[in-house]
C-alpha cells in the first residue's frame, strides 16, 4: 500500500464516520456530506490511479458504505434510506466500470508497426487517430540494423 492509498483510505474513513452518524440519526446533511467526501476520495484515487497499488479501491469505498448502511434497517424502510442505497449502488457501479476500463487499459500492450515513407519512418495508431506519425525510435532502430 502506497502513501497515496493511505491518504485516500483516510479521507474515505472520514466520510464513513459522517456516513454512519448520518445513518444513525437519519440526518440527510451528514449522509450527503459523507457521499461528497467519498466521491472526493474516489476522485483523488482516479487522478492518482497510476501511483496507487490497490486495485478497485474506488468501488471498494462505496461497497464499504453500502455495508455500513445495512445495519440501519429502520433507515432502509424510509425513502431517504432507499435513495442513499440507490446512490451508493450507482456510485459503486460507476467507479467499478471506470476502474475496469483503467485496469484493462493498463494491462494492454501498445505495439506499433513502423514502416518507411519517403521522409523516414512512420507508424499508424487508429485508436488515437494517428496516421503517418513520424517515429524517431523506429528511425534510430532502422539505422542500428542498417535498414
Amino acid at each position: 500500500m502506497s502513501i497515496f492509498d493511505g491518504i485516500i483510505v483516510a479521507i474515505a474513513a472520514l466520510g464513513l464516520v459522517f456516513w454512519v452518524r448520518g445513518c444513525f440519526k437519519a440526518a440527510r446533511a451528514d449522509c450527503i456530506a459523507a457521499l461528497i467526501i467519498a466521491a472526493f476520495a474516489c476522485g483523488i484515487y482516479f487522478y492518482l490511479f497510476s501511483a496507487t497499488n490497490v486495485a478497485y479501491l474506488g468501488s471498494g469505498i462505496f461497497a464499504v458504505f453500502l455495508l455500513a448502511l445495512l445495519p440501519f434497517v429502520r433507515l432502509l424502510r424510509m425513502p431517504l434510506g432507499r435513495l442513499l442505497m440507490g446512490v451508493c449502488v450507482a456510485l459503486a457501479l460507476a467507479a467499478g466500470a471506470l476502474e475496469h476500463k483503467l485496469v484493462s487499459a493498463g494491462n494492454a500492450l501498445l505495439v506499433i508497426e513502423p514502416y518507411r515513407t519517403g521522409k523516414g519512418w512512420a507508424f499508424d495508431e487508429p485508436r488515437l487517430g494517428l496516421h503517418g506519425e513520424p517515429s524517431r525510435f523506429a528511425e534510430l532502430r532502422g539505422r542500428r540494423y542498417g535498414q
